[in-house]
């Protein structure tokens, strides 16, 4: 399974992407610190293409990776 992780969040902890939000037409990222929450995906391709579907919507305003984990 893989997830993407949001590597500078504000406490320096990295942060697993769980869904988008909008705030006044804008597009920003909800994470969580519970891998288990996180957003799972069954590949790396398929989590390549979330992320460049996540990029496309917030830009590169976040440190974002993909990050390989035990099935949970």
């Amino acid at each position: 399974m893989f997830v993407i992780v949001n590597k500078s969040s504000y406490y320096s902890i990295d942060e697993y992407y769980i869904n988008t939000y909008i705030v006044q037409g804008e597009y920003y990222i909800a994470t969580t610190k519970n891998i288990g929450e996180a957003k799972k995906y069954s590949s790396r391709a398929r989590a390549e293409k979330g992320l460049e579907a996540l990029i496309g919507k917030v830009g590169y305003q976040y440190d974002l990776e993909i990050r390989e984990v035990n099935n949970e």
